[in-house]
């Protein structure tokens, strides 16, 4: 294999874009390297970065390329670490985190940072330097809105990656800019356990609902369906065919739960039961706008029977 097979091998691995040294490593001299791009088999993409064969590089090759233009001081960070595994669409330019002096990339973003240590970064089989995902979100919270980072943290759970106590024990490290905003980011996403919850609705039915005055519920009363199937709602009036349920509480795969939860919510409605949803951070947070929508629904239906 000659050595500009063995550039070309490594530009396939990486998206189409290799360093100098790289080049060099393959066997390419420094003159046979500036043949090349005089010829235009070789093109300048960032300082002794280039695409090789074709000047068009994928997303993935784009990213290379600015990791291998910050010399070994940075790492795709962002948008970009969050694309690479599967949580986010590739950003219309690279994002890369850099410790050291100022470095411009023309058609990437770099941001600077103080520290990157190993301990929060990952390489992929092809070498590339990336923050993990949750370095990735916090450095995102600096200069992203709420829902923004809501929709980074969808696409992380969508592949089973979120894991809101490992983001919680990150943030408590050190100082970030941001991190207001991501807690109230997470909160959806937080999760508690059956024990927990169990402790939740008791607190909530019988300190919160009875002292609101909202009364003739049953806590975890079993409902036969049409088709024979049981279902056990929170909370069940009865009288106004209302039941209530207090989501999120395990943690299963929340699109699968969802999913499931409105087929059910159908067939509740079929048999002439409506069924209100509230998150339990609303519950244990802002109880008391949960109980007035609970009496609202309870006059609502009120003035139907």
């Amino acid at each position: 294999m000659t050595g500009w097979e063995r550039a070309l091998a490594i530009a396939r691995r990486q998206g189409g874009a290799a360093g100098r040294r790289q080049l060099l490593e393959a066997g390419l001299s420094t003159s046979a390297i500036d043949r090349r791009r005089r010829s235009g088999s070789l093109h300048d993409r960032h300082p002794a970065v280039y695409a090789v064969g074709r000047p068009e590089l994928s997303p993935y090759g784009e990213a290379h390329a600015a990791v291998l233009a910050t010399c070994g001081r940075g790492a795709l960070g962002g948008a970009s670490a969050l694309a690479l595994v599967g949580a986010a669409p590739w950003p219309a330019v690279p994002q890369v985190l850099v410790v050291g002096g100022p470095l411009r990339l023309s058609g990437a973003a770099v941001r600077r940072t103080r520290r990157l240590p190993e301990a929060d970064l990952r390489r992929d089989r092809h070498g590339l330097v990336a923050c993990r995902w949750p370095r990735a979100l916090v450095d995102l919270a600096a200069v992203v809105p709420v829902a923004g980072l809501q929709d980074h943290l969808d696409g992380l759970e969508r592949i089973g990656l979120l894991d809101v106590p490992l983001l919680q024990e990150l943030v408590a490290r050190q100082r970030w800019p941001g991190v207001p905003k991501l807690r109230r980011a997470w909160e959806p996403f937080l999760t508690i356990s059956g024990e927990e919850y169990r402790s939740l609705l008791e607190r909530f039915t019988t300190r919160v609902l009875r002292r609101a005055g909202v009364d003739g519920f049953r806590v975890n009363a079993p409902l036969t369906l049409a088709d024979g199937r049981r279902v056990v709602p929170d909370l069940w009036f009865a009288e106004h065919r209302l039941a209530v349920e207090l989501d999120g509480r395990s943690t299963h795969a929340r699109a699968r739960a969802f999913e499931a939860d409105r087929r059910r919510d159908r067939e509740l409605l079929k048999a002439g039961i409506r069924t209100a949803r509230f998150a339990w951070q609303d519950v244990r947070f802002r109880p008391t706008d949960v109980c007035r929508d609970i009496d609202d629904l309870l006059r609502a239906a009120r003035g139907r029977i």
